[in-house]
């Protein structure tokens, strides 16, 4: 997937917005027709959305673990 800024005059995808879009999600290789037009806002909403669902794994504690490091008796 690619992202890039739109520079044409272009509604946004998203139902119910009537703002121009300022970027565009695409499939390399795949039909424009496919593309997603987004303006700023709904961009913006989207993140917010997936930034709940995905949440990204903590990395393990090195200082915590016991018996991890082979110098230790």
């Amino acid at each position: 997937m690619k992202l890039t800024k739109q520079t044409r005059r272009i509604k946004c995808d998203v139902g119910g917005c009537k703002n121009l879009a300022d970027v565009t999600i695409s499939v390399e290789g795949a039909n424009p027709k496919g593309n997603i037009n987004l303006c700023k806002d709904c961009m913006q909403k989207m993140y917010t959305l997936f930034a709940s669902e995905i949440v990204p794994e903590s990395p393990a504690n090195i200082l915590s673990s016991k018996g991890k490091r082979s110098d230790r008796k």
